[in-house]
């Protein structure tokens, strides 16, 4: 969804205006419209963290589009944990580099050291309510959808023939499950139909009543296998190496299923394999009567409903086969449902809010006066937003609205659309790209008040360390630590993709991860956290890269192989070339990695011998350099770039999200980095957006941030 997308990525800006406080701010922090949604990308968004609905407010269709967070294609079958040339590549476009050869060991890589696409993300399907009016064909008056940050809650409300009908929705952490309750001003007014879809051709729905129970019921399985991109892409030494895909390909790089014009293969195709699921929605109050279809159930004759729904998987971790080795859907929703029977929806509701309160609660933002647009619908404000520094007050506590919907502690961390997504073949499988997008999605959870939606991705990390151990040892011939490459899934895959080597030999996604171990201590100043979890992923990360840098012909450490994601330089043939030794973003997250491993290590009072080793080699790393232009420089030597206004600005990570380069303690450094943000410009995408705003807001230049987030 576009403005959540776009929303996660910039929450962390303007924060010299933030106050944590237990009392809520009085600001009007609602989105609201006076018309349903049009499609997927108007509907509103409601999640409990592992729980995720996209509510599109119609009248006669009420469509509930269902996400749970552990739904993925794929197994741990299909992680391909070392690609078998990669090695040998490796080595061969290392020494190239360092002759100079850049383009040649640019070649090499991309034909020789392919990795495999991680898997995507899925979507359930959708709960479909059908509004029965009868002959009536009267208009819907005084309509109006709104979704209150304050509360995480969804209402539509409406008049028609007469009669007043309210509609509220929200996801309870506590209870996890999505309420819905419909009410009317008038008895007997509530008819519908109650029915799931969902683009899986696996799913099967069946009403529960006949089994004593008021719902009903959709079990289906994920994916086996997906390759988001066109089959005909399965070309070996293009941007894929069919032997990474035996899913998809024979031993004579033919393919499996040449009739195909995608790969989204399901358990029939692949073994039985794949992630079950079923979702069901129960019936829990009602002074209606209730039907069955052997697919729906019908409630009619209501003045009030109450509705609850719940999705349930059979992922059973990232090492256990969830078709041989998975829990069970339907025990699972059973558990979840039978404490519900008797509670009323007043207390759910009053559950619900005090726990997502706790957390909302905890930071408010105020730009200004009131604005005098906070009564338009938000669609229409946003066209004023120049005007409106309320609006962005506003944006910010959805970003943590958004996070706190997708992140809770116990579930998956937010992916690349956090928990909503509709497609089988989402845009880059909607996994987690760690070049910086997953990274993005969390910096507002320290400094924001949300520390506890960031235990996710600090599982994530744990989960990924196994892996990412056999990726150095097999990939690299490094015994000592872990690595990670930029993009994982819920297999926690830490190899390259396959594709182009703007992005995929980036041996860096652990170092950056691990900055989010340092911020968490670094706010909380929990020493058992740094000592049991932080401290032993970080050193082993910097285990890695101690043992991956390696001198340069002036003595200094670079990385051999490197890129700046995912930017290009011309070469002094006029080629576009991606890799060379020692880019200065890998620089820049060694050098921090090191620099906190080592402060680690003496508040633990532990690891002497390893802190030396990395104090003698922070000291040798390649210092940060400056260009022709006056610019921070961004590769091992001052290339220019292919595309001056790349929507990466990869090489200030010292800037931000670290603070290495500061106006007091680098004046130098910090002037340069002035100059390479006006010389890439403020237009990109919306997330680079969002990382510019944080730039410009290290820059101390707050109109220069704002001019940006009003564009």
């Amino acid at each position: 969804m576009t403005m959540t997308r776009h929303t996660l990525t910039f929450t962390g800006i303007l924060l010299s205006s933030v106050a944590f406080s237990s009392v809520q701010a009085t600001e009007n922090l609602k989105l609201q419209y006076n018309a349903p949604a049009k499609d997927w990308n108007e509907a509103l968004p409601i999640g409990n963290g592992s729980l995720g609905a996209m509510l599109h407010g119609g009248v006669e269709k009420m469509v509930i589009d269902l996400n749970e967070d552990t739904l993925w294609s794929g197994e741990p079958s299909t992680v391909l944990h070392a690609p078998p040339s990669y090695f040998l590549a490796m080595k061969k476009a290392a020494k190239l580099l360092a002759e100079g050869k850049y383009a040649e060991g640019d070649e090499l890589m991309r034909t020789r050291g392919l990795g495999k696409l991680g898997q995507a993300y899925q979507p359930v399907g959708s709960l479909q309510l059908d509004f029965h009016t009868g002959q009536s064909k009267s208009a819907v008056s005084h309509y109006h959808r709104t979704l209150d940050l304050t509360s995480a809650i969804h209402t539509v409300t409406y008049q028609k023939d007469g009669v007043s009908y309210t509609r509220e929705t929200f996801a309870s952490f506590p209870d996890k499950v999505i309420y819905i309750r419909l009410s009317a001003d008038r008895e007997k007014a509530i008819h519908f139909t109650a029915t799931f879809n969902s683009p899986h051709p696996t799913v099967e729905s069946a009403s529960m009543v006949g089994h004593g129970v008021n719902g009903l019921s959709m079990k289906g399985q994920a994916p086996a296998f997906v390759y988001r991109r066109p089959l005909t892409e399965l070309k070996r030494g293009a941007s894929s190496f069919p032997p990474n895909y035996p899913e998809l390909c024979n031993p004579d790089d033919s393919l499996r299923f040449p009739k195909k014009k995608q790969g989204l293969l399901y358990g029939k195709e692949l073994d039985g394999r794949g992630t079950f699921f079923e979702a069901q929605v129960r019936v829990l109050q009602t002074d209606g009567q209730i039907s069955e279809t052997p697919h729906s159930i019908e409630v009619k004759n209501a003045q009030s409903v109450v509705l609850a729904v719940s999705v349930a998987t059979s992922y059973n971790g990232p090492s256990k086969s969830p078709s041989r080795e998975g829990k069970n859907p339907t025990a699972l929703l059973d558990s979840i449902f039978k404490p519900l029977t008797s509670i009323p929806f007043e207390t759910a509701r009053k559950k619900h809010l005090a726990d997502y309160q706790k957390l909302f609660n905890a930071c408010s933002l105020t730009l200004g006066e009131d604005s005098p647009y906070a009564k338009l619908p938000t669609d229409e404000r946003l066209h004023k937003h120049a005007d409106d520094p309320a609006f962005a007050a506003l944006m910010f506590q959805y970003g943590r609205y958004l996070l706190i919907s997708s992140s809770r502690p116990g579930t998956q961390p937010a992916n690349l659309q956090g928990i909503w997504s509709r497609k089988t073949l989402p845009a880059w499988g909607s996994s987690y790209t760690t070049n910086i997008n997953v990274e993005m999605n969390y910096w507002p959870a320290e400094v924001t008040g949300l520390s506890e939606c960031h235990q996710p991705l600090f599982k994530l990390i744990e989960e990924s360390v196994p892996n990412g151990k056999r990726s150095a040892k097999e990939m690299y011939g490094i015994n000592r630590g872990w690595t990670m490459h930029h993009n994982t899934s819920i297999w926690r895959e830490t190899s390259p993709t396959d594709g182009q080597c703007m992005w995929f030999p980036w041996p860096m996604g652990s170092g950056w991860l691990c900055s989010h171990l340092w911020e968490h201590y670094a706010f909380t100043k929990d020493e058992a956290f740094l000592r049991n979890r932080a401290y032993p992923i970080m050193k082993q990360a910097a285990e890695f890269y101690a043992d991956w840098l390696t001198p340069n012909a002036d003595g200094y450490l670079i990385t051999p192989i490197s890129t700046s994601p995912e930017n290009q330089f011309i070469d002094s043939k006029g080629r576009a070339v991606a890799l060379s030794p020692g880019a200065t973003m890998d620089l820049a997250i060694i050098r921090e990695l090191f620099t906190r491993v080592i402060e680690s290590s003496k508040i633990l009072h532990v690891d002497s011998a390893f802190r030396k080793e990395l104090e003698g080699k922070l000291a040798k790393i390649l210092p940060y350099q400056i260009g022709k232009h006056g610019q921070f420089q961004e590769w091992y030597k001052d290339f220019p770039e292919r595309d001056q206004h790349h929507r990466h600005i990869s090489h200030l990570y010292a800037l931000h999200p670290s603070d290495q380069i500061t106006q007091e303690k680098t004046p130098k450094l910090f002037a340069a980095a002035r100059k390479t943000l006006e010389r890439r410009g403020d237009e990109a995408t919306g997330w680079s957006m969002g990382w510019k705003i944080n730039f410009w807001a290290r820059m101390r230049d707050g109109d220069h941030a704002y001019k940006i987030l009003r564009n």
